[in-house]
Formats: C-alpha cells, sequence, structure tokens
C-alpha cells in the first residue's frame, strides 16, 4: 500500500512548528510497513493549484490519500478543502481519500455534507484508526467495525463507536521527521522541532476546542508519557540532525502542584544525567505555575513560557472557566519574574501570555483593567489585539448561540484583524455599542501603523548587534509606536466613557502623528542608510506613509 498524506494548509508560508498529526500518522504506518509520502504545501506557500501541479505526475500511485486539517475556523476554510479535494479528483483519482486532525474531529458532520467528494474522516486520535482503515481497504471491508471513523451512507452522516485514546503514549513510535528534514533545509538547524510529552488536557475552558475534541472519544482525557521516553526521543533528534531548540506543544507541559515539581525534577535529572544541552519552548496553565518547578524546568533548558491568562478581569476568567482570579494570575507572572522570566521581546527568558480582551461581554471596564495590566508587566500591545475565537461545539459557543450573540457570516461581513500571517474575524456581536467602537477604531490603526512597526522589527533583528546611532534612533521609534496602541486605546476608552461619537477623528489624528514623527525623524531615510550597509533587500525595508484604510 502507498499513502500520501498533505498537511492541508495553502497560501501561507510555513508555520512556527511542524504539524504534529501527520508526523504521528506517517510513523503509525510505516511500523506497519507500509510506503508513506508527506507532502507540506506551506512550506513554501504553495497554493492549491501549485501543489496539485507538484503531485499531479504521481497521485495515481497512491491506494489512499491522508489529508490533515487543523481548523475548520471558518468557511473559507472548509471552501478551501473542498476545492484541493476536488482538484485531486479531477486528476482522475477514484481511491479512497481520508480527513483527519483537530479540526477535522470536530467539523466531521460539516465537512462530509459539504466535501462529498472525501471517503471518511478519522475522529480523535488517528494512529490506530488509519491502520484500521488501510486493512479495510486492502480486502474491500466494511467501514463500519472501525472505531473513530464517519463517513456517508445513503446521504446520512455515520459515526462508529468513539475511538478510546490511546493511553499508553510510551508504545507509540517517535513521530516521522519528514516535515523537520525539510524545515531544516530551509531554515537551518536553529529551527525548533516540535515535540509533546503528552496528550489532551486536564482544564476546561468554555472557548476550548480542545474539549469537544476530547468529548468525541473515550478513556482518560490526559496522558503523560514517560520522561525517559520523551528523553529519549529528545537524544534521538539531536543525535540525527543536531538540533537544540524544541518547542513543546503540549496543552499544559507543567502539571500542578507536587506531581508538577517531581516530573520536572526527572526531567531535569534525565537531560543531565546524558549531558544534554537544549533549550526548549513550552504551554501551560496560570495554576501550574509553582517557583521550585520553574527553577527546575529553567535548569534543564526551559527559556520560554506560554501561559493561558486569557483575562485580567475576574468576570472573564469565570465566563471563561479559567479556574482562577486576577489575584493567582498576578501570583503566577510575580514567580515567572522572580525566576527570571520576562514578557519584553528581547528577553533571554521569556514569559509570554495568551490574551482575550474582546468578546461579547467585554466591558470598558474589563478593557481599561486589561491595559493597566499590559502596562504593568510589560506585555507587548499586539497580545491585546486578538479576539475571542468562537469554535462550533465548544461550551462558549452554544452560549453565544442561545443568546444569539453570534453573527451570521453569510449575511454580515464580520471585522477582522490580522496578526502574524493569521486573519482572525470577529464572529459576534459586541453588546455594548462603546466596545465596538474602539475595537473597530483599534482595528483600522493597527492595520495603518503596524506593517511599518513589522519592518522596523525585522530589520532591528536582522542588525541585532549593531548600536548605530541610527539604529538606536529607529528601535525608539518603534517603541514608541509600541506604546501608542496603548495610548490610543485609553484616549479611545476615555472618549467611549463620555459617550463622544468622535473616535474616528481621534484615530485619525493618532495615525496622522505617527506619520509626522516618522517625517520629523527622516525614519524613511533613517531606514534605507541602514539596509544598503547591511545589504537587507528593499522587499524588507520599503516603506509606504501610514494612511487610513
Amino acid at each position: 500500500m502507498n499513502i500520501l498524506l498533505v498537511d492541508g494548509v495553502f497560501n501561507f508560508t510555513a508555520q512556527n512548528y511542524e504539524p504534529i498529526g501527520i508526523g504521528y500518522i506517517a510513523a503509525a504506518l510505516r511500523d506497519k510497513n507500509y510506503s508513506v509520502e508527506v507532502f507540506e504545501p506551506c512550506l513554501e506557500g504553495l497554493s492549491i493549484e501549485e501543489t496539485i501541479s507538484s503531485l499531479s505526475s504521481k497521485l495515481l500511485k497512491f491506494d489512499l490519500i491522508g489529508i490533515s486539517i487543523m481548523s475548520i475556523a471558518d468557511k473559507k476554510d472548509l471552501i478551501e478543502l473542498r476545492e484541493f479535494v476536488n482538484r485531486i479528483r479531477n486528476e482522475g483519482y477514484i481511491k479512497h481519500i481520508t480527513i483527519g486532525g483537530h479540526g477535522a474531529s470536530i467539523e466531521f458532520d460539516k465537512i462530509l455534507k459539504t466535501v462529498r467528494d472525501i471517503d471518511s474522516v478519522i475522529v480523535g486520535e488517528g494512529e490506530e484508526t488509519i491502520c484500521e482503515l488501510v486493512e479495510e481497504i486492502k480486502r474491500d471491508g466494511d467501514l463500519n467495525r472501525i472505531d473513530g471513523l464517519a463517513y456517508l451512507s445513503n446521504n446520512e452522516v455515520i459515526f462508529n463507536n468513539k475511538r478510546k485514546n490511546i493511553e499508553n503514549l510510551d508504545k507509540i513510535p517517535f513521530m516521522a521527521r519528514d516535515i523537520l528534514e525539510r524545515r531544516l533545509e530551509f531554515y537551518g538547524s536553529d529551527y525548533p522541532v516540535t515535540i509533546i510529552s503528552s496528550r489532551g488536557c486536564f482544564g476546561k475552558c468554555t472557548f476550548c476546542s480542545v474539549v469537544p475534541y476530547l468529548n468525541l472519544t473515550v478513556g482518560k482525557r490526559y496522558r503523560l508519557r514517560s520522561i525517559k521516553n520523551v528523553v529519549d526521543e529528545i537524544q534521538y533528534l539531536v543525535n540525527k540532525y543536531g538540533v537544540s531548540r524544541f518547542y513543546f506543544l503540549d496543552e499544559n507541559f507543567i502539571l500542578p502542584g507536587k506531581q508538577g515539581f517531581e516530573r520536572a525534577k526527572e526531567l531535569n535529572n534525565e537531560i543531565k544525567k546524558r549531558d544534554i544541552s537544549i533549550k526548549y519552548h513550552v504551554l501551560t496553565r496560570v495554576d501550574s505555575i509553582y517557583k521550585e518547578t520553574i527553577l527546575l524546568l529553567k535548569e534543564s533548558g526551559m527559556v520560554s513560557v506560554f501561559l493561558g491568562v486569557e483575562s485580567f478581569h475576574d468576570d472573564d476568567l469565570k465566563l471563561f472557566n479559567k479556574r482562577v482570579d486576577v489575584n493567582k494570575v498576578e501570583h503566577s507572572l510575580k514567580i515567572l519574574k522572580e525566576c527570571g522570566f520576562s514578557t519584553e521581546v528581547e528577553s533571554k527568558y521569556r514569559a509570554r501570555i495568551g490574551y482575550i480582551a474582546f468578546h461579547p461581554y467585554s466591558t470598558l471596564d474589563s478593557i481599561k483593567q486589561g491595559i493597566s495590566f499590559f502596562r504593568k508587566y510589560k506585555i507587548p500591545f499586539k497580545k491585546f489585539l486578538r479576539p475571542l475565537e468562537v469554535f462550533e461545539g465548544t461550551e462558549i459557543y452554544d452560549n453565544f448561540k442561545n443568546k444569539s450573540i453570534l453573527l451570521d457570516v453569510k449575511k454580515n461581513t464580520p471585522m477582522s484583524i490580522k496578526i502574524n500571517k493569521v486573519t482572525y474575524p470577529v464572529g459576534f456581536k459586541f453588546l455594548d455599542v462603546r466596545v465596538e467602537s474602539i475595537y473597530a477604531n483599534i482595528i483600522n490603526y493597527y492595520n495603518c501603523i503596524h506593517p511599518l512597526r513589522e519592518k522596523i522589527r525585522t530589520i532591528e533583528k536582522l542588525i541585532a548587534n549593531s548600536n548605530s546611532e541610527e539604529v538606536l534612533k529607529i528601535t525608539k521609534f518603534r517603541k514608541d509606536i509600541d506604546q501608542s496602541f496603548f495610548n490610543i486605546m485609553e484616549v479611545l476608552l476615555d472618549a467611549a466613557e463620555k459617550n463622544r461619537r468622535d473616535l474616528n477623528q481621534i484615530t485619525d489624528e493618532y495615525i496622522s502623528s505617527i506619520s509626522d514623527l516618522m517625517m520629523e525623524l527622516d525614519i524613511q531615510k533613517m531606514i534605507s542608510k541602514i539596509a544598503k550597509t547591511a545589504k537587507i533587500s528593499e522587499k524588507v525595508w520599503g516603506m509606504q506613509w501610514p494612511t487610513r484604510v
């Protein structure tokens, strides 16, 4: 059996990390001696048409095609998937096409009804399901014997029994690294390698799509690999690829309390015993931050912590079911600071946060309180701009739907903001029209000013060791831009509290002030000089004056 696995992300230059699902599926199939090819369109930013062109000469040789879909966040994702599958069929491919991944699992019903050219959707963890699917295809067997599989039968969506989660994660083969090999060729050996030490989650946040994903399976919701097994994989990757940076994609890498401390201690000891020198990034919850645990992990190589803060307002934390209050959030940030982790961009040991400032129930007070804490802890402004993403199947989705808060995107074109190449639509109504006006103006300000800010930041990174007068000046200008986001938000808040209706005018004045400052300092000439001296392409530094969109 020849099998093709495609990471279904198009028109988007490589993500920050390898997709793990497709790597584990490839490893499971190869463990059963099947021939597997892995293809990642987004490494080179390929479109659907370019992807088909790259695969067309060999498509018909495959007995099964699997497509991994991490998210069906909006109608566009579904249309894109349908177009890709249709193009595969138009090339004359008549064999089995299956879809898998986190997003596909949650939206299997919608996918099967919309993308009629597929044969099945794998729901939940896919290693055992896809191997059973291959065996059934080989003997022309019945799909209804396979747990964790959904498909159409007589125009009716059939979902077989829920698949039991794999309890012993150590028995799973290490994920295949086809994508890593190409990433290292593309980015060099400093590229962060994706790895996981656990599966599932012990939290139940109302907005998180992991909860409905786990509801489609049975068995333990949170499982751990042994520390020995994790470090075995790290050592294998270090020895084979010469890598030293790792990105743990666990939903919760750090366990709370004594269990977290003991696991951190074991990890530190195992890494020291093998004399491995690595740096790694983790994701964790506020209630998992304990000083002794953080210090052990830092000693073992942890240089970055992503903390799911979500809000500095108690009402929001209750809405999201974070099971902590603002005092606990502050306590965790203080512990990280005591351990040497900072929220500032240039920090050697970095604390990053997840934050949801804008949602239907956002108030002027919650925004004001959030800005105050962002200033206090020097958190980058971009974290404040991302709206709540509302995923079908989540508790918060049902809440909003029952209260008619969700927007019908077929009838409405929602506001959206593009952060780090990802577009986030605002798929809900704001209950306070003043908050809606503030956010609309902030989006406009961001769209006008941020491209300039990012080009300056890119140049800063490329000439990180330079202390020339010009570099210091453009760095100060960039920091002034960063602070301007909080400044304008505070001014807009004050105007909204007074029920003023000139928020658009305020935003225009701020855009003009940045433009005036840029001309006064002759920023474009300064950057041109720096870039040419450092031989940086004009594509990086070429700029346009900030103007309202």
